[in-house]
């Protein structure tokens, strides 16, 4: 492909690499940034986040920001702001993302540069998105966003909480809609979220890049733990990893503990809430922001996926299956992955079913040895980041094309 010029929208600058939506872009994006001139637009407070701002330019990229805006860290304040916006089409998780400074600056940018291709890296970003940019419009879709808050509205059992998930579930559906008719081409994570975009949606011009890993990262990783322990690793400032912590601490882990009293529990993730917080015991452990998640892998003899609301599919499925820890995962944990019960991972739906598994590969060499080997090799041959970037640089090829042809016939 030509050397391009190519300007990012993102949430914030992907480093450090410490949620699945960073470890993403930044493996994906990195490589390109050596190939092709990158300017990246995001929020980042610039005397803070200085250091992240020079990395991304050693590597390549130009960065230019606005001021952060600010955030929701409770789900009160969440449920507040879902019932104080009640007039407002836009779901609350994108309204809390608009800057006009943001907007601002964009245009700027576009006016000021000849850029070849926008390229959206979240869903939420395609609100930036209006009729004056006149450019080829690529989106990476990182979920298929209204499907979280249909699975918290059917969760839900106060009925308070539960309408006003309703109406964000709604809403969300809504934007979610209006904006993918915005760009010229998509990228979702798996076959399932490209299932859902064209029959939800319609939109044709798709296609899937899956989620990676970094195979050689974990390769070193010998596990060896010294006490029976369990895992979840995964960021504790989302709402979906909060409820997976709290259903295996208060739903899984008692039946556990009838068959291996000693079991120990770990929830790994960063900003952990006051509520998983208060789960810590003699048996759980709440780490919080931990540097390298690479000594609690080799520390532990399985890794858990007890997701109930969720979609995409999941960077810590792959990040335990290059480490060799073998897993446990609902089905909906294991959603827009390829692969496949009691080969790569034991899949459970309910508490019962979900300890017996757990007890299974904990004291069962021969299922662990075999779930090992299976999901190594499926990384390996299929979820490598190094086999996976060159498929963004065919979506910017086809978003120019689409975009060229577009043209054309709206001319005629």
């Amino acid at each position: 492909m030509p050397h391009m010029k190519i300007l990012i929208i993102d949430e914030w600058i992907p480093l450090p690499l410490d949620s699945g939506k960073k470890i993403r872009t930044y493996n994906l994006l990195s490589p390109l940034a050596k190939k092709h001139q990158i300017s990246y637009l995001c929020y980042a407070d610039q005397r803070k986040e200085k250091l992240k701002i020079d990395e991304m330019e050693k590597i390549g990229f130009k960065v230019y920001s606005v001021p952060p805006s600010h955030k929701f860290d409770s789900f009160t304040k969440l449920a507040a702001g879902i019932f104080t916006g009640f007039f407002t089409k836009q779901p609350l998780v994108v309204r809390k993302h608009y800057s006009s400074r943001f907007q601002k600056k964009l245009i700027q940018l576009i006016a000021e540069n000849n850029f070849d291709l926008i390229h959206c890296e979240w869903t939420h970003y395609g609100q930036f998105i209006n009729k004056s940019i006149r450019l080829p419009k690529f989106l990476s879709s990182h979920n298929v966003e209204y499907i979280p808050w249909l699975r918290f509205f059917q969760y839900e059992k106060n009925i308070i909480k539960k309408c006003g998930l309703y109406i964000e579930w709604k809403k969300m559906k809504f934007f979610e809609k209006k904006t993918l008719s915005k760009f010229d081409h998509i990228s979702v994570v798996s076959d399932n979220d490209l299932r859902l975009i064209k029959n939800w949606f319609g939109n044709k011009s798709i296609q899937v890049i899956p989620n990676g890993i970094n195979c050689f990262y974990y390769s070193k990783i010998d596990p060896a733990p010294t006490e029976k322990t369990i895992l979840f690793s995964a960021s504790m400032d989302a709402f979906v990893n909060q409820d997976a912590a709290r259903y295996f601490s208060g739903k899984i882990l008692p039946k556990v503990k009838q068959k291996i009293p000693n079991i120990r529990f770990i929830i790994l993730g960063r900003h952990p809430p006051e509520n998983i917080k208060k789960l810590s015991s003699e048996n759980i452990v709440v780490t919080g922001t931990v540097d390298d998640v690479r000594p609690f892998l080799k520390d532990s003899l399985v890794s858990v996926v007890p997701l109930r609301i969720a979609g995409g599919s999941r960077l810590k499925i792959l990040e335990a299956f290059a480490a060799g820890i073998p897993v446990v995962s609902t089905t909906i944990g294991a959603e827009g992955l390829d692969v496949k019960n009691n080969i790569h991972l034991l899949v459970a739906d309910n508490a019962d079913n979900f300890a017996e598994a757990v007890i299974e590969l904990i004291c069962n060499y021969e299922t662990r040895s075999k779930l090992i080997k299976n999901a190594r090799q499926l990384v390996e041959e299929k979820y490598d980041w190094g086999k996976i970037y060159p498929a963004i640089e065919k979506a910017w090829e086809t978003t120019i094309s689409k975009f060229n042809r577009r043209k054309v016939c709206n001319s005629h």
